[in-house]
């Protein structure tokens, strides 16, 4: 029996890729399947077919829909997420396979570590999917049209309902922040270029959703939720969302100004100034 199914969406990252499956090769065991969905085309993971199994996409479908493929193919009681270029512990299958056997619980959520900054985040709750496992049965599929943040929509149907969680005080995880060419790296990329600037119309409460956004906070009453009159700064993806494809059909924003469109605007009239204040010499 499959008690745990690990999904790995991979794009790019072979040789991070290559490290994190040495480890779990050391780890796996009979009850844990290993489930590498590659989203362009690496023919050298095959190398990794005595471990898992691998499906590899023709055109690149995006991160979510790599996860999905996965889930969908998946045997496991539980489902955990990692991403091709962060790396595990040398005892997270054992953890959670023992978690598994003791903890009848929906969610299982355990520790992670920036391998950048060694900060260990203890009872996280951020929106990342791989900070904990999921019962197959409760695990929702995700939005294959967003690209980035889509772990928000995951984790906000997960909320709807009413799941059972347990934490376990163990650090499984290890996070490669900041690394360039990820889909974090390349989506700082875009809302430098799609940056918007919002303004909350009506209450929204995504528990730390501060997290994620430059928040500029006018209302500290609770932390980690929005309130009317709050302003801050997104992409125009995370717009989109917030305006209505969110699961409650719910506008909860108006735009107050599209910032590259202002820089931009700012940057011309600048010298045209400066060309004022010479003539006036």
């Amino acid at each position: 029996m499959v008690k745990l199914s690990i999904i790995i969406p991979f794009y790019n990252t072979y040789e991070l890729t290559c490290k994190l499956l040495e480890e779990l090769r050391k780890q796996i065991t009979q009850e844990t399947e290993i489930i590498i969905v590659d989203d362009s085309n690496e023919k050298g993971l095959d190398q990794f077919k005595d471990i898992a199994r691998i499906f590899h996409n023709k055109k690149r479908g995006g991160v979510s829909k790599a996860r999905n493929i996965g889930i969908n193919n998946s045997k496991g009681k539980y489902i955990s997420f990692i991403d091709s270029d962060d790396m595990v512990s040398n005892n997270y299958i054992e953890v959670l396979l023992r978690a598994i056997d003791t903890i009848d619980k929906d969610i299982i959520i355990f520790n992670w570590k920036d391998k950048n900054t060694n900060q260990v985040v203890y009872h996280p709750d951020n929106y990342a999917v791989w900070k904990a496992i999921y019962k197959k049965e409760i695990c929702p599929l995700f939005k294959e049209d967003m690209w980035y943040n889509e772990d928000i929509p995951f984790q906000e149907e997960i909320n709807k309902n009413k799941y059972s969680k347990e934490y376990i005080d163990s650090t499984l995880y290890y996070y490669n922040s900041n690394r360039v060419g990820s889909n974090i790296w390349e989506r700082d990329q875009l809302r430098r270029e799609n940056m918007i600037k919002v303004e909350v119309t009506e209450g929204f409460t995504l528990a730390r959703f501060d997290e994620l956004l430059d928040i500029e906070r006018k209302n500290v009453d609770k932390y980690g939720e929005l309130f009317v009159g709050d302003t801050f700064k997104c992409d125009k993806e995370l717009v989109d969302y917030l305006l209505g494809g969110n699961a409650l059909k719910k506008a909860f924003v108006k735009v107050i100004e599209v910032i590259p469109e202002k820089e931009k605007k700012e940057a011309e009239e600048k010298p045209t100034k400066e060309i004022k204040k010479k003539s006036k010499k």
